[in-house]
């Protein structure tokens, strides 16, 4: 930068001399002392243009230096004047229609701007439309209040921008100012779109193209660009969106102008990130960093390094997504806020990286550490800013970080006195801290009522309706089931329930009563289930709600199913079937459907069955849902197992394994084995075995896939062979020890993992029970019994190596008290 700005004192050359800076400040300093307005407003001027270049402490030491003089605010005891919020402040009350005091409260607006201090840098800019407002310049004014119109957007006044630009747009239509009309019709573009105003905004960037291309200026045309992209990512052209934004992105560049080029390679970061790719997201969100550097603009760069640490985060690269997360709080602009908003995503980070370590038998204690730290940390700064939306997250970070550290439980009372304390001057953050008080109990097994009773009063303090509070409640209920793997959260859709009038809101009052009775199904009571199914039912029918109906239709079938209940399950599940044909559902018609047509089998009714997997078929490929289309192939491949045409069965049931999640692939595989078991094959059945258990050892569901696997075992032993038989019992036993291992390693020691192992021990109990029949209680030949033993021993032997006699021994003594227990005496 050469600035030629002629002030007394100063020389021409003075910014390519070695003491320049000396220069520059005897210089203002003098000014000062001479009052020399004209000089002032030189540095004012100087001033911003060191702003426009990036230099914000040369600006602010010029603005500051100027509105002290012009409010004759001395420097106190300690050597120290008022700082720029409080100098504005004071010359503002001074109401001094100057020149010179316009000129100091814009440059001070800007550099409060870039301080982000929105709310003073309104209050500045108010002022300078005030004194232009009372001055016959009309340009003036113009600038004033399109930088006013700004400034308001800025600050979330929508509204008041709106208007602003409005008047503004009177006042150039008047002076025939083409440029400044431009400006602020892109404001107003803005503005629409901020309020969701899609459509308007689309029809004003369409009278406004023609009108910008005819201006034949760089910066406008990119600015229709960006605002078009804009309008696109709404209606979820993303493609199109991402050519806009590349294309302003080259004009700015060759306009070298940085603030665009920041704005630009920003949102194609979004849109790459929305597009999917993560990697090319991260490299325009560096390049943004870098031109945020060159552009001055510490705020932007600080936005984009905390931008690009929770992408780098999402693709696992936590070295480098802490490093980046570092930076932009050691950035430290000035914002307190994203400071410590910062600090609350680098304790999320550490606790992802932990749960990484531990699926991957790393050691996660110490990120685990500084994930508690950092989160301890920021909680207690948000709190101070009363930044209570982001205290919450870190209330959220240190809770799952409890729940996996030895003192977890110890913490549900702090939270709950915490949320005390936060009760009446934040209500919805009180509600996190006992929502994180409840999770924590439950999680530890400690008392469920006093739990459940903090949970619903979390509800109250973070809703302002009883609907809101009741859809709060079925979320926490959903999330401990799902992710706590707490089963009994019945009282809490029985709590969301009473939140509910079962006649003035029946649609959300079924739908939730329809969870609960899922939830009571998944516990095993299927009579309470029933009961809470077939009020849904009611409800559906005085309400005439067919999208109820055929949910409780089909969960009623599904469960009478499970009860062997079959004429009943064929009547639901064909009313589902055909409510969800009359809704457009195909996808739930061919899953009940599917239903129904294995209910047939179960009866030997082949030909039936094959009438109602037809239409299952019918159905699931009209629909996109490959879940439906893998239930309907497996009904076929029933059918097929039926008739002893196991080929077919198995290629059917491997067909439905390529369709489904890994989770939900388990049965579908068991089947396709036990097909390669009637064949009698068993090396294809050995090569598939090992194929599908290294993909459920892979996803972390060794003990639901091992569950599975008994129905092969059986068909072995049927088949008349034993050793393969025992081949199978091994896998189910190291595969459920294996999960129950993974398991426990993934949560260090806690009362959350006592409890978690309680529950772990009781499944691989359950699935220990079925080799157990196979050991001990089916009845066998001796000679086939010894066989089924060696190879069962042998295969651990020969997987689990060394461990193998402990694996053994360890069975053996949970086998042989369920072998010695009164039930099998």
């Amino acid at each position: 930068m050469s600035p030629r700005t002629i002030i007394p004192g100063l020389p021409d050359d003075w910014a390519e001399r070695p003491d320049a800076a000396d220069l520059f400040g005897i210089a203002l300093v003098d000014a000062i002392k001479n009052q020399n307005d004209d000089a002032l407003y030189a540095f004012l001027e100087l001033g911003d243009r060191f702003l426009g270049a990036g230099s914000v402490v040369v600006a602010k030491l010029v603005v500051e230096s100027v509105l002290s003089y012009l409010v004759g605010a001395d420097r106190g005891a300690g050597g120290r004047r008022p700082d720029l919020p409080t100098l504005t402040r004071l010359l503002i009350s001074k109401d001094d229609p100057s020149t010179l005091t316009s000129a100091a409260l814009s440059l001070a607006a800007r550099v409060l701007d870039a301080e982000n201090l929105l709310h003073d840098a309104l209050a500045a800019r108010q002022a300078v439309a005030r004194i232009s407002e009372s001055g016959e310049d009309t340009s003036a004014l113009v600038s004033a209040l399109v930088s006013l119109g700004a400034a308001q957007f800025r600050v979330g006044d929508v509204d008041g921008a709106d208007g602003t630009a409005r008047r503004v747009l009177e006042l150039v239509d008047h002076l025939e100012d083409p440029f400044n009309v431009a400006a602020v019709r892109l404001n107003i573009l803005q503005y629409e779109l901020s309020r969701g105003d899609v459509d308007s905004a689309k029809d004003q960037a369409k009278e406004l193209r023609p009108y910008i291309r005819g201006l034949r200026n760089g910066h406008f045309s990119a600015s229709l660009d960006l605002a078009e992209s804009s309008i696109d990512v709404e209606q979820g052209r993303l493609d199109r969106a991402r050519v806009l934004v590349v294309k302003a992105l080259r004009s700015a560049r060759q306009r070298h102008e940085y603030p665009q080029m920041v704005l630009a390679l920003g949102n194609l970061a979004w849109i790459d990130a929305a597009l999917g790719d993560l990697k090319r997201s991260v490299d325009w969100l560096l390049k943004a960093r870098d031109a945020a550097v060159e552009s001055g603009d510490w705020f932007q760069l600080q936005g984009f390094e905390h931008r690009r640490g929770i992408a780098l985060a999402q693709s696992q690269n936590y070295t480098e997504a802490i490093n980046a997360l570092q930076r932009a709080v050691e950035v430290d602009p000035g914002d307190p806020h994203e400071r410590s908003r910062t600090r609350a995503d680098i304790a999320a980070v550490y606790l992802a990286w932990a749960h990484y370590e531990s699926e991957n038998e790393g050691d996660p204690d110490e990120k685990l550490g500084r994930a508690e730290s950092e989160a301890e940390s920021a909680i207690s700064q948000l709190e101070q800013l009363g930044d209570f939306e982001w205290a919450s997250r870190g209330v959220r970070t240190l809770r799952q970080v409890f729940e996996r550290r030895s003192y977890g439980a110890a913490e549900v009372d702090r939270f709950a006195i915490a949320a005390q304390r936060y009760q009446q001057v934040a209500p919805p953050y009180s509600g996190e801290l006992l929502r994180s008080a409840g999770y924590l109990a439950l999680a530890a097994g400690m008392d469920q009522e006093l739990a459940i009773s903090r949970l619903v009063l979390a509800a109250e303090l973070q809703a302002a309706t009883p609907q809101q509070r009741a859809w709060i409640l079925a979320d926490d209920a959903a999330e401990l089931s799902d992710r706590y793997g707490i089963r009994e959260v019945v009282p809490l859709f029985d709590a969301a329930l009473m939140q509910l009038d079962p006649q003035a809101d029946s649609a959300a009052f079924g739908s939730l009563q329809n969870d609960a009775a899922l939830a009571a199904s998944d516990n095993g009571d299927n009579e309470d289930a029933i009961r809470r199914l077939s009020e849904v039912l009611d409800i559906a029918d005085f309400s005439k709600n067919r999208v109820l109906a055929a949910l409780a239709t089909g969960n009623l079938g599904e469960i009478h199913v499970r009860q062997d209940a079959n004429t009943l399950a064929r009547e639901y599940l064909e009313r589902s079937a055909r409510l969800s044909v009359e809704l457009g559902d195909d996808a739930s018609a061919a899953s009940a459907w599917s239903s129904v047509a294995n209910s047939w089998v179960d009866e030997g009714d082949l030909e039936t069955a094959e009438k109602a997997s037809g239409q299952a078929l019918i159905r699931a490929e009209r629909s996109s849902s490959r879940d439906a289309l893998a239930r309907a192939k497996s009904s076929a491949a029933s059918i097929s197992y039926a008739r002893g045409k196991y080929e077919e069965s198995h290629r059917l049931w491997v067909e439905c394994v390529g369709l489904v999640e890994e989770r939900d692939a388990g049965e579908y595989q068991a089947f396709a084995l036990d097909s390669l078991a009637r064949l009698g094959e068993w090396r294809p059945f050995k090569r598939e075995l090992d194929r599908f258990a290294r993909a459920a050892q892979k996803s972390g569901l060794q003990k639901s896939f091992s569950n599975k696997l008994y129905l092969s075992a059986r068909t072995w032993l049927d088949e008349g062979r034993p050793r393969a038989a025992g081949v199978v019992l091994a896998y189910t036993v190291l595969l459920a020890l294996d999960g129950v291992m993974q398991a426990t390693r993934q949560m260090p020691e806690s009362a959350a993992r006592t409890q978690a192992s309680i529950r772990s021990v009781f499944g691989v109990a359950d699935a220990l029970g079925g080799a157990g029949a196979f050991l001990y209680l089916i009845d066998l030949p001796a000679n086939s019994r010894a066989t089924l033993r060696a190879s069962y021993e042998s295969t651990i032997r020969s997987i689990a190596g060394e461990d193998a006699q402990s694996v053994i021994d360890i069975v053996d003594d949970m086998l042989g008290d369920l072998a010695n227990s009164p039930t099998h005496a």
